[in-house]
């Protein structure tokens, strides 16, 4: 093959899948990705830049999120633009990276696009270079179709990249060759790239490890230092980690920089279209099914997808039952002939019986004989052979137990046991198990009512306990009367311990009053031993660090009071020397102007006698510094006020007036010389 042929295939074969991208990967979706778009300059003195269109086919305005995920970087609060776009309605964001996100330096990645559910939208990209001196009719560039997220690949599946064209040396070859991944669920993956001859022959393989959100791309000689090919091919493969990625490949023109996009294949499944092996590639079902319908994994039952609605025998009347024989299954009549003896060895219950229709599930009467009163329903456990009680005691229930429980009641919606006497309604004696056990699905387990006493008044220990499985919460207390819901009293221990393995140990809820109110004579009235996070503004009355001494730190503290202001302001600072010409430019974070507003500046020259003044003030996160000598150190602090967001939806008030109710009152009412009594919003101890 010549040079000029070689080069014509190559140009063809970029048409051709730029094409295929137009006409086949513009896939609608509510969270899509644009793998790889830049701003700013690249190698081989290209200057890259994005467009991007959104199109909304819907029937309503669509509220779009774009979310710019940086390079080489998880991006687990990645910035983001939200837009809203009219039904039918399509929008291009011309230098995108700029106009969405303010981006002004050199700045690469992948662009994530989400829409609410139901609500897809089609999302397409150019990357295009400008050579040195040109204008936009000089741009080259590559076509991006936004990939949904559902195309990304997961733990041991795989994908393709054609199209590696690059030679030694790199700078003489006609075409070099980018491939890249964007993880596209929050999560860390790992990822093999294997590099593929044209015979399929292995010629180098290696692993990259993505963070949640990562967008990464990669020149083909960090997979092969010594590249000397026209055609190469990769496969992806997510090896390990819950992540998932889409993967991209790129050939430039090494003299014109116009790139070629090579996208990743997608998997059979993903097509709705006739698979070789036979069938359709993908069929939708439930986890009563397994397999996707085609050679590879035909379709199955999954284990466990057979129910009891799924179960058929031939035959059968009125009020018989389904059973088997051990082999087949077969027809049997329900209930059972009285008398009625039977013995069981199974680990649940023995006989039990449910009444969907509401009414009682069991009834027993026994009708009093020559003066002899028996239960009407007799329950004998923990090893006892025969009934002990009290014959001539007329009683609708008895429950004995030698180890385990006497009496269980349980019920979806009711109560479990209800018992009505002059003196005990229900009583429960076990000599080592439980006395009385209530179980209840949605009503009450155990339900205790009294006019004047305790509805619940227990003697010695405590304890309440409930499985993983409960949904709702455990103990609750409710006071209708107005009083507190829970009082606990104790001397000298803790009156209230909470304790949860990865939960919440203390939930504080208020709709108009304080979620929580702590006081102590002369102690702490908040003791927090950790990290302490408050999302809402946090009033005080004064502030200080306190840190064991650093000259004596076995025996005294040292305490630095909070530097207060009455606006939300922010403090820079740092030195800096003055170059040749008596100039010095500060830069700031990249985000300073977005969050800070109505700068100050304080100038301070160190070890010489000189004048320093601010020559140019803070424009694009940077500013001036300018004195009348060169090479002069200064030191220099600045001060802004916060702008962003929640400080804007949030400002403070320097002073108001105290509300009606708070009139005459105070917040520290005993360094006016007044009473406890004159508390402002405060519960008062009772």
């Amino acid at each position: 093959m010549n040079v000029l042929t070689s080069k014509k295939i190559m140009a063809a074969a970029a048409m051709a899948l730029l094409a295929a991208g137009v006409g086949r990967a513009n896939f609608a979706g509510t969270d899509v990705f644009i793998p790889s778009l830049g701003h700013g300059p690249g190698s081989a003195q290209s200057q890259w830049n994005a467009c991007i269109w959104v199109h909304n086919p819907n029937a309503a305005p669509v509220n779009v999120t774009f979310r710019l995920l940086l390079r080489d970087q998880a991006n687990p609060s990645a910035q983001v633009y939200n837009d809203t776009i009219q039904a039918g309605d399509t929008r291009r964001y011309d230098d995108a990276l700029a106009t969405l996100f303010g981006v002004t330096t050199k700045t690469f990645g992948a662009v994530r696009v989400t829409t609410p559910a139901g609500q897809a939208v089609i999302v397409n990209a150019r990357s295009y270079s400008t050579p040195p001196g040109g204008d936009p009719m000089d741009t080259v560039g590559q076509f991006y179709a936004a990939i949904p997220a559902s195309f990304a690949i997961g733990p041991q599946q795989k994908t393709e990249l054609l199209g590696v064209f690059q030679t030694t040396p790199q700078a003489n070859s006609e075409f070099r060759y980018n491939y890249g991944f964007v993880e596209t669920t929050g999560n860390t993956v790992t990822v093999l790239v294997t590099a593929l001859d044209e015979t399929g022959l292995t010629v180098g393989s290696k692993s990259y490890t993505l963070g949640g959100y990562q967008a990464s791309q990669y020149n083909i000689t960090d997979l092969l230092p010594q590249v000397n090919t026209t055609n190469v091919r990769l496969e992806v493969t997510v090896t390990s980690g819950p992540g998932q990625v889409v993967a991209f490949g790129s050939g430039i023109a090494n003299r014109s920089n116009d790139p070629s996009t090579f996208e990743m294949s997608f998997r059979d499944a993903l097509l709705a279209a006739n698979n070789p092996g036979g069938g359709l590639s993908s069929v939708s079902h439930d986890g009563t099914l397994q397999g996707d319908g085609t050679t590879a994994t035909p379709l199955g039952i999954a284990t466990g997808g057979v129910s009891k609605t799924k179960l058929a025998a031939s035959g059968g009347i009125s009020g018989q039952v389904l059973g088997t024989d051990g082999t087949n299954l077969t027809w049997t009549n329900a209930g059972l002939s009285l008398p009625f003896t039977g013995t069981a060895a199974s680990s649940g219950p023995s006989f039990a019986v449910t009444n969907n229709t509401g009414n009682i599930a069991i009834q027993g009467t026994a009708l009093p004989v020559s003066g002899i009163n028996q239960p009407g329903i007799l329950g004998v456990g923990g090893g006892a052979s025969t009934f002990t009680g009290d014959v001539g005691i007329p009683m609708g229930v008895w429950g004995a137990s030698h180890a385990g429980v006497g009496v269980l009641g349980t019920s979806d919606n009711k109560a479990g046991v209800i018992g009505t006497g002059a003196v005990e309604g229900v009583v429960g004696v076990s000599g080592d198990g439980t006395g009385v056990l209530g179980e209840s699905d949605t009503g009450n387990g155990v339900h205790g009512t009294s006019n004047s006493g305790y509805a619940g008044k227990f003697e010695g220990r405590v304890g309440i306990y409930a499985s993983s499985s409960v949904g709702s919460d455990i103990f609750t207390v409710t006071n209708s009367g107005g009083g507190r819901g829970l009082t606990i009293l104790t001397s000298s221990d803790t009156a209230l311990w909470a304790n949860t393995t990865s939960g919440v140990g203390v939930d504080a809820r208020s709709s108009s009053g304080n979620a929580l109110s702590a006081t102590s004579t002369t102690g702490y009235a908040g003791y927090f031993n950790g990290k302490v996070n408050v999302t809402g503004t946090l009033t005080k009355g004064g502030g200080a660090f306190k840190i064991d001494h650093p000259l004596d730190p076995a025996r005294k503290y040292l305490y630095h009071s909070f530097v207060e202001s009455p606006d939300m302001k922010n403090i820079y600072d740092g030195t800096v020397v003055t170059d040749a010409d008596g100039r010095a430019v500060v830069e700031l974070p990249v985000w300073f102007e977005a969050l800070n507003r109505d700068f100050r500046y304080q100038l301070t020259v160190i070890g010489r006698f000189a004048q320093a003044i601010v020559e140019q003030e803070i424009e694009n996160n940077r500013f001036v510094i300018r004195t009348n000598l060169a090479l002069v150190k200064v030191s220099w602090q600045v001060t802004g006020i916060r702008k962003d967001a929640w400080a804007n939806a949030n400002r403070i008030p320097v002073e108001e007036d105290k509300p009606e109710a708070d009139q005459g009152f105070y917040l520290h009412p005993e360094v006016f010389g007044q009473p406890v009594e004159k508390s402002a919003g405060r519960a008062i101890p009772r």
